[in-house]
């Protein structure tokens, strides 16, 4: 085992579930250096949103998740949009529809 893993703290669970590569695979993968990557994972310095959001796309995993499982958005924070979501969930299909045509003219009309 090499010092680096030595020092370093397991990985965070919101990471675990976008990817199991190693620390420096991630840092490659980013374009950051992987001391930048351990620094904020570790918590040497401040987990940023930006980071957090990076490697969820640069993995193609959900954004929202990841930012809710690090801790850098609260489900209080989503609920002004959770309601209107909520909201179009409970439309009908004729109903989305309808809208859809009121708002855009089909050709031919």
């Amino acid at each position: 085992m090499s010092t680096e893993d030595k020092r370093r703290s397991p990985e965070p669970a919101w990471l675990l579930n976008i990817t199991t590569d190693s620390r420096h695979a991630i840092a490659q993968r980013l374009g950051i250096s992987h001391t930048k990557l351990n620094r904020q994972i570790n918590g040497t310095t401040p987990l940023t949103a930006d980071l957090v959001l990076n490697i969820a796309h640069a993995y193609k995993a959900d954004p929202i998740r990841a930012l809710l499982q690090a801790g850098k958005l609260t489900p209080s924070d989503m609920r002004p949009y959770s309601a209107a979501n909520n909201a179009l969930a409970a439309l009908t299909n004729k109903t989305l529809l309808q809208e859809l045509l009121r708002r855009e003219p089909v050709e031919g009309d």
